[in-house]
């Protein structure tokens, strides 16, 4: 137990330190740039967001398959033959991808004349080099191999923001494009020597009856979780749509602090369905397995997503304007994408359970789901609000992503575990939640005004936490008397 939680906290924390290197990444960047000169490179990373919609799900196979191998006790060969397989898929997948992009896209964007051949080529690497280490990431986690990971991730986003100040520095906006696809190389490169370095490289060749497996459920998750990342890309893609060059900038910025701020959620997920896959496999009881999933929920929602928002939100508002005065305008939008983590799938990791008992019908109605109550509101309110803005597009969002989160939390919980349990998550869910409504705005979040100094930033943090503390106590004693309750089903 003390080894799995050293190892938690292991990852978590070279996980956010890599985090914290992309926020300076990102800042440097802001800082050399103007929003509507960075809208161009913008327009790169929301192409790659789409293309990553049409991309069957090799990552979600792999975790599946060899960790729950590894709970079996499987041999090494059979694991490595997996491994090897998964590398040959992903490459001959973003081939294919590559092409349909560099075809297409120029048919659904505008794309600026001068940076066009540019933007398109930069897709294309960015889209190649991304999706091979997102395989060699997803082939350390599957291992378990999180210490690594942990010290991996730092190195890499070490290099990205050496090579990206160096970039700027001497080409300006080409240098951006530039440096960003040689940063991607040389963590491919690391990656690939970590995975030689551990033994879990291609050793062995491909073997075409684990092609077949890692194909099957790789395309089955695909198609059957279209639905649920068209629903999570919709907030990106709407506002490429109705918001100006600047409002985008500025809408992209707040989403990306957002993302910064809950990379330790999505590492605890991550982890999650790691383990989940290896107790499968090695055939724990499934009570022991939904007991443990409800306190790692509770932990996550009633504990640490409060606490990374009240603490990031404040830390946003003291050094964006010192930092990046253009950007100032992003505190309008950041507190309801910072609600919006909670309603995200790195937080809902619930999902896990559907993921690893391949119960694709399940995800496949969730996704329907998400999109039928999504794509309605979203419609009206932008056509019933008029003109919106990025702050005003931003509460639609939450808005539109509430019934899905409520939804998922009940049917995954019914369905694998009891009553109980599915109640338990909700309120675990639905107290953070208006918790923090409630804490940002006593620490005066939602008026986004600056803090011009060191002290305003604690009376912030205090006021923040401290307003959060009832709902803290009332979730920890409901979840006691709920977790005593009733037997699981």
């Amino acid at each position: 137990m003390f080894k799995g939680n050293y190892l938690s906290l292991y990852y978590a924390v070279g996980q956010q330190v890599a985090v914290v290197l992309r926020a300076l990444q990102e800042f440097l960047m802001r800082y050399f740039f103007l929003p509507e000169q960075l809208a161009v490179w913008n327009l790169t990373v929301i192409i790659v967001n789409a293309a990553s919609l049409f991309q069957v799900n090799l990552i979600a196979a792999i975790n599946i398959k060899i960790a729950q191998m590894i709970g079996s006790g499987e041999a090494d060969v059979e694991k490595q033959k997996v491994r090897a397989s998964a590398v040959c898929i992903e490459f001959f997948q973003q081939m294919v991808l590559i092409t349909a992009v560099l075809l297409i896209a120029p048919l659904i964007w505008d794309l600026p004349e001068k940076y066009s051949t540019i933007v398109l080529l930069s897709a294309g690497l960015t889209i190649f080099q991304t999706a091979l280490i997102n395989v060699f990431v997803g082939l350390h986690e599957s291992n378990g191999s999180f210490v690594r990971l942990g010290i991996v991730l730092p190195v890499n986003a070490f290099m990205q923001l050496l090579l990206v100040w160096i970039g700027i520095l001497t080409f300006e906006l080409m240098g951006l494009f530039v440096s960003m696809l040689l940063g991607s190389l040389l963590s491919l490169i690391i990656l690939l020597f970590s995975l030689k370095f551990l033994r879990l490289g291609a050793v062995q060749s491909p073997s075409l009856v684990q092609s077949k497996q890692l194909l099957d459920t790789a395309f089955r998750f695909r198609v059957y979780d279209i639905g649920t990342s068209v629903f999570y890309a919709l907030d990106t893609l709407v506002a490429s749509v109705v918001l100006t060059p600047i409002g985008l900038s500025l809408f992209v910025t707040a989403k990306f602090c957002a993302s910064l701020s809950s990379q330790v959620i999505l590492a605890f997920s991550r982890m999650n369905l790691v383990r989940l896959g290896n107790s499968i496999g090695a055939g724990r009881d499934s009570i022991e397995i939904s007991e443990g999933i409800t306190k790692q929920f509770f932990l996550v929602y009633v504990v640490l997503a409060p606490a990374l928002i009240l603490l990031a939100v404040p830390l946003f508002r003291l050094v964006l304007p010192i930092f990046l005065p253009a950007y100032t305008d992003s505190l309008n939008v950041l507190p309801f994408f910072m609600l919006g983590i909670l309603c995200s799938s790195r937080a809902l990791f619930l999902r896990n359970l559907w993921i690893q008992s391949n119960q694709w019908r399940r995800i496949g109605a969730s996704g329907i789901m998400a999109l039928a109550t999504s794509v309605p509101i979203l419609y009206f309110g932008i056509n019933f609000f008029g003109p919106l803005d990025g702050a005003d597009l931003a509460k639609l969002v939450v808005v539109a992503q509430m019934p899905y989160a409520l939804v998922l939390i009940f049917t995954v919980s019914k369905t694998n575990c009891s009553l109980n349990h599915a109640l338990n998550r909700l309120f675990s869910f639905s107290i953070s939640f208006v918790g923090i409504c409630v804490s940002l705005h006593f620490n005066g979040s939602y008026a986004a005004f600056p803090y011009n100094n060191f002290s305003s930033f604690v009376y912030g943090l205090a006021i923040g936490f401290g307003s959060f503390i009832p709902f803290l106590i009332c979730g920890l004693i409901v979840n006691k008397l709920l977790s005593n309750k009733l037997p699981v089903s």
